[in-house]
């Protein structure tokens, strides 16, 4: 008798069930990978059909609040589903001053913890995520408190900064500005310092230091997220007046997602796991209201925040044609054959870079003027940012519809300066060119340094390209490269440099507000398609095969050749008995050999004794070496910081390496200096 295929392992399974619910195991289907914040996405073709119709809104919106958790994920999550527009979370903070209900990371280390899941709960609801450099130092009791401590300037700066590069319509507060003392000062605080950046964004002379990289800019509106709890019962606001709201539905249903944007948001809030936030869904009718605060007026009657705002390209000096290839693009979308849209998105791409003069100047002659009746639209493109992110969603867009993997893996996850590493470039192009099946064209192979100097560029020596892919060709070329000895190490770059009690030190302007550092490489892929340029980059990384998650990827990232570890950063001395302290050494490159020493404070209370060699061979190998503290004969009480460096080579390196790894998040490296404080007591003890 013949059976359909899986039928039989159907019934073993269906067998097994009772066994297997006895030990608390179902068998379960392999969840996607966790991917790099930013790191391309593999999707269908309701979420391309999504991302195209998003392509065709030109227009973005802020929302804004104090720390990881207090955004509203359902209003980011409609902002983005249902309006199509760009929408960013500004969270001041990074959350170091919460609590951990799923593992040991504190303060710097939880910060590290929490930016992952907003960059995780973004890639659920759609958003981009950004931050300021004011440090979470705890619960706040009043606004001024909070100002004062997160040096009020810096942390307008970097509000004004963002509305700069991002450029939002409106912008959406989480909290009221007007409660000071009646909640956390950080939350009062985020509305104050929001509504003094709307009046500022577009002033040149506020932070002209700033717009040696962006523009002035000013949003049309900034907006209250308010509810009834900020009026203390349901009864309250009800009775309220709200002639100054207007209500939007965002329990709206997503059919291409096949969710409601309040499914959406549970999904996006459950990525706050080491807060305990996760969530449950909601289907049905969700009212948020929006309060206007400030800006053009809203029209009569309006029932949306976007009501008499124009945020298509036809804003866009020289960009309607643009918006007609899109259009275009749309039409010609059908989701068995994605790449029927692919002709109509490259001669929009092509569009986008004359925009932004990368593709020689637009023939198409600008607007004489706003139509009747609507807000100026004429926008100069070579001064608006977000072009450049529309051009490179649309060549991903292109990709996706094209099914084109590229991805680029690094033999290993760490690479120290100066050694070599061979990186795995596979190409696979798996829908053809709508046009006589052409394939794709591997024209250029550049691998780029964060700052995107070539640091190794392919040749046709290396026997890559050019080549023509046919589709379902599986391409993969290997390539090596020396790393610079120059190279920058890999860590959270506001923890590079030492700041105050609320305020991280970020002098680089361009990193300040990023989630995250730049990756430590990059490949970019130049293709040709049918006549059409266009460039892909995507940072490399490191991937491997798990037996219990299947394939798992953790960013590439640069180390120093050894670093150590401690067990403790805070010690008690007490009487005049040595402490013997032990430090882990673990080396990152092979054949590592040096030795321990430390330093103290001149006058310190303490001398050091047993300074200890250490020689490793391979990589990942590790030892234990042990410094002793001494304390000085009547020298009293006392508190210093002991550091501690592994000499090598010649030089020193003053690093204690931490990971935060969990399975909801790429894995995170963390170098901070490796530093003790000891303190004596000077006690008998009988």
């Amino acid at each position: 008798m013949e059976t359909r295929p899986g039928l039989m392992e159907a019934f073993r399974q269906k067998a097994l069930l009772p066994f297997l619910l006895l030990l608390g195991v179902l068998p379960t289907l392999q969840a996607q990978p966790v991917y790099p914040y930013g790191y391309p996405a593999q999707d269908g073709s309701a979420e391309l059909l999504e991302d195209l119709r998003r392509l065709r809104v030109f227009g973005s919106a802020l929302y804004l609040a104090a720390h990881p958790d207090d955004e509203n994920t359902r209003m980011i999550a409609w902002l983005d589903g249902e309006r199509k527009l760009r929408t960013h979370y500004l969270s001041l903070t990074r959350g170091d001053g919460g609590q951990n209900l799923i593992g040991p990371e504190i303060r710097d280390l939880l910060g590290v913890l929490r930016t992952q899941e907003l960059c995780m709960a973004r890639g659920v609801d759609g958003g981009e995520q950004w931050f300021s450099r004011a440090n979470d130092f705890g619960y706040s009791k009043h606004p001024e408190e909070t100002l004062a401590i997160w040096e009020e300037d810096a942390v307008l700066a970097d509000a004004v900064w963002t509305i700069r590069r991002t450029r939002p319509d409106i912008i959406v507060n989480r909290f009221d500005h007007r409660s000071p003392g009646r909640t956390h000062g950080h939350h009062t605080a985020s509305a104050m310092l929001a509504l003094e950046a709307f009046a500022l964004a577009g002033n040149p002379e506020a932070f002209p230091e700033q717009l040696a990289h962006v523009q002035p800019w000013q949003p049309s509106r900034i907006f209250f997220n308010t509810s009834w709890w900020f009026y203390g019962s349901r009864e309250a606001f009800e009775a309220a007046d709200k002639s100054n709201m207007v209500s939007v539905d965002v329990g709206a249903y997503n059919a291409a997602r096949g969710l409601s944007y309040t499914e959406i948001a549970a999904r996006s809030r459950s990525k706050h796991r080491c807060q305990g936030f996760g969530s449950t869904g909601t289907r049905g009718e969700e009212i948020e209201y929006l309060e206007f605060l400030d800006g053009t007026p809203l029209p009569a009657g309006a029932d949306g925040p976007l009501d008499g705002l124009t945020l298509d390209w036809s804003r866009i000096r020289g960009g309607a044609s643009v918006g007609d290839a899109l259009a275009r693009a749309e039409a010609a979308f059908d989701p068995d054959h994605s790449e029927k849209a692919v002709p109509a998105l490259l001669e929009a791409l092509d569009g986008m870079n004359r925009l932004i003069g990368e593709g020689g100047s637009s023939t198409e002659a600008p607007p004489s003027g706003p139509s009747p009746g609507t807000p100026a639209v004429d926008l100069d493109p070579a001064q608006d940012p977000r072009i450049r992110a529309y051009r490179d969603d649309c060549a991903d867009l292109i990709r996706r519809c094209l099914g084109l993997w590229v991805e680029a893996v690094a033999e290993r996850p760490l690479g120290v300066p100066g050694d070599s590493l061979r990186l795995d470039l596979e190409l696979v192009q798996r829908r053809p060119m709508p046009e006589a099946n052409q394939g794709v064209e591997l024209k250029g192979l550049q691998v780029l340094n964060p700052d995107g100097k070539t640091l190794r560029q392919a040749a046709p020596s290396d026997g890559a390209l050019p080549k023509t892919l046919r589709p379902q060709e599986d391409l993969e070329h290997a390539l090596s490269l020396r790393l610079p000895e120059t190279a920058s190490y890999s860590s959270p770059y506001w923890l590079l440099e030492e700041g105050s009690l609320g305020t991280f030190r970020v002098d680089d302007q361009q990193l300040r507000g990023m989630p995250e550092s730049p990756p430590a490489l990059r490949v970019r892929v130049d293709l040709g398609l049918g006549g059409h340029h266009m460039a892909l980059e995507l940072p490399v990384v490191y991937k491997y095969n798990d037996r219990v998650q299947g394939e798992v990827y953790r960013p590439f990232v640069l180390v120093p050749p050894a670093s150590m570890q401690l067990d403790r950063s805070v010690q008690l001395v007490v009487g005049d008995d040595p402490l013997r302290i032990p430090v882990r050494v673990r080396a990152h490159r092979d054949g590592t050999s040096g030795r321990l020493v430390g330093r103290l404070p001149e006058g310190a209370p303490f001398r050091l004794e047993g300074e200890e060699a250490f020689a490793l061979d391979s990589r990942n190998a590790e030892t234990v070496l042990h410094l002793t503290v001494v304390p000085k004969a009547g020298a009293g009480s006392g508190t210093v910081d002991l550091d501690l460096f592994l000499e090598v080579d010649g030089q020193r390196y003053p690093y204690a390496m931490h990971t935060v790894a969990y399975e909801h998040i790429p894995e995170q490296t963390v170098l901070e200096p490796a530093r003790m404080r000891l303190t004596r007591l000077d006690l008998n003890v009988e």
